[in-house]
């Protein structure tokens, strides 16, 4: 029997020859629309699992080792030949009309891009997808209630409601503003929050009950002075300096203001995303081929 715990995948491939295209984690991850770290560990999983170091990191980016050059030679020639073997299969599925239905909570669709979702429709264009942006518990409604064929979730998610599929993720942070004493630190901790006015997502948001959960266990009870389920308003609050706003790194780039900070967490506090689709109840031909888009496995 194969063994299959330890079997190079096409996703990491395909990570792999990206960093070699762009000679820097960082670009790859970017053209990928992923994070750097997550992409890292991609090829240091990679690189365990062969047994030899394929990149030498440098201030500059990621040059190439002797066996790396060499495993991009057979890797480019096996992606190849997959894409041949796919192109046989797939005139079934070029032909194929039908809709696909996704759920996406807030804040994904942005951190992902639209162009994410539009070349799969560029790729099987009878394929008509619908995209419906829900709060984090909505979504799994949609789920549950068949009003759409797959979600885009956050974790955490019941495991006895839906089949999951870990996707990606971003890192949460704080939004600041620049008159506010905190604002010099280079980070934050939780601790450094117990006595501030707090800007966070409603209750309909997992990270709600995660932050407050978090703070909890650092031994205090937050002070939430606001709800909201528009992050660009939490943003626009810690800039009239109301409070600090909780938000992800994703959702900052857009941040329009002068006056505010973004700051890291010191304690590992992620927004962690998955696929979600009922237990007990087949995938469609198409959301399986949307998946595999994704580079998961069904």
């Amino acid at each position: 029997m194969v063994d299959r715990r330890n079997t190079l995948n096409t996703k990491d491939l395909l990570c792999f020859l990206e960093v070699c295209q762009e000679g820097s984690i960082s670009k790859a991850a970017q053209k990928l629309y992923m994070t750097p770290q997550g992409l890292s560990k991609i090829i240091k999983n990679l690189e365990d699992e062969i047994g030899v170091t394929l990149f030498i990191r440098t201030s500059s980016g990621a040059n190439l080792t002797f066996y790396g050059k060499e495993f991009e030679k057979s890797a480019n020639e096996l992606i190849e030949r997959l894409e041949s073997i796919k192109n046989i299969f797939s005139r079934e599925l070029d032909n194929r009309h039908g809709i696909l239905k996704i759920g996406c909570a807030l804040g994904i669709i942005s951190a992902l891009s639209l162009d994410y979702f539009f070349r799969f429709n560029e790729n099987y264009p009878n394929i008509n997808v619908q995209i419906s942006e829900y709060t984090d518990l909505d979504v799994e409604e949609s789920v549950l209630n068949a009003d759409v064929d797959i979600g885009l979730a956050v974790e955490p998610v019941d495991r006895t409601k839906f089949h999951v599929i870990p996707f990606s993720y971003g890192e949460h942070c704080v939004v600041i503003h620049k008159s506010h004493p905190l604002a010099v630190k280079k980070s934050i901790s939780l601790l450094d929050l117990k006595d501030e006015k707090i800007i966070l997502e409603s209750k309909k948001f997992k990270v709600y009950l995660k932050f407050i959960n978090y703070c909890k266990v650092m031994g205090f009870e937050p002070s939430i002075y606001f709800e909201t389920t528009e992050i660009s308003l939490a943003h626009k609050l810690a800039h009239l300096n109301k409070g600090i706003a909780i938000s992800v790194v994703s959702a900052t780039e857009d941040i329009i203001y002068d006056d505010v900070v973004v700051l890291p967490f010191e304690e590992k506090f992620l927004w962690e995303w998955c696929v979600i689709s009922k237990i007990n109840e087949s995938l469609t031909p198409i959301s399986r081929e949307f998946l595999k888009y994704l580079g998961l496995r069904t």
